[in-house]
């Protein structure tokens, strides 16, 4: 053989070896792709459980941010001045002009029979 026909031969040689290992590398790389399908649905399945976590979250903080910063039924109602109040304190009833000051006791009927 001829320097020039060795030549021709080692750049194929070298050209077959670097396609092998390319082809070794991509099969290797599609072996990890086998469970591909298994574990997108594992990840599937936990993004939907994310995705129904995520949506359940909201709805409580909508519900709780109605709850404090709604409407509310409890309304201020205005003093009535002909309402009725009671003197729970004693202190209605004094009149510093007449009363001395002093508190008496009441006496129902029921004390006096």
């Amino acid at each position: 053989m001829t320097v020039d026909e060795e030549l021709f031969v080692q750049q194929i040689l070298e050209d077959r070896d670097r396609l092998y290992r390319e082809t070794s590398m991509l099969k290797s790389q599609l072996s990890g792709y086998e469970n591909f399908e298994a574990e997108r649905t594992t990840y599937q399945k936990l993004l939907d459980e994310k995705e129904q976590s995520i949506v359940k979250l909201k709805q409580q903080v909508e519900m709780l941010q109605r709850k404090i910063w709604g409407k509310s039924s409890e309304r201020f109602i205005n003093k009535d001045p002909q309402q009725r109040t009671i003197d729970f304190e004693g202190y209605f009833g004094l009149n510093p002009a007449t009363d001395s000051g002093v508190l008496l006791p009441v006496i129902s009927e029921h004390d006096c029979q």
